[in-house]
């Protein structure tokens, strides 16, 4: 058995995260939604990763639960690039009412069958059954 640990970014975290990952550093890096760490005894998952923030929003606020505005730990100081990456994205789905559905499907390209260049590592089959 693994012990897990859950996380709850969702597909709009997924989106700016990668676009930072290629302003700032060059590279075409994503999150996986599930992976086991290199000492094989932690088990992170995602369970939310293809959920828009704005369902998970209006689920939230019909349940009655909190909605914490911006707990990123990297967004505390100005100027907050997630923030302008969040705007840019979304002045970009005005244009493109798809790229949310278009991003989950690239981003399931890049994770099962980019080419090792990428600095993305391979996904075994059985992660990728474990994630659906």
């Amino acid at each position: 058995w693994y012990q897990r640990r859950v996380r709850g970014q969702h597909l709009d975290d997924l989106a700016e995260s990668f676009f930072m990952s290629v302003f700032h550093n060059g590279l075409l890096r994503t999150m996986k939604a599930n992976y086991t760490v290199t000492e094989g005894d932690l088990r992170v998952i995602r369970p939310l990763i293809y959920v828009r923030e704005k369902d998970l929003r209006l689920f939230a606020e019909a349940a009655h639960l909190p909605v914490i505005a911006e707990n990123c730990p990297a967004c505390f100081e100005e100027p907050k690039e997630r923030h302008r990456v969040k705007q840019l994205l979304a002045q970009q789905e005005l244009l493109f009412p798809k790229l949310a559905h278009s991003f989950a499907t690239c981003n399931e390209t890049a994770l099962f069958k980019a080419p090792s260049w990428y600095g993305i590592p391979a996904v075994e089959d059985s992660e990728r059954v474990e994630s659906i």
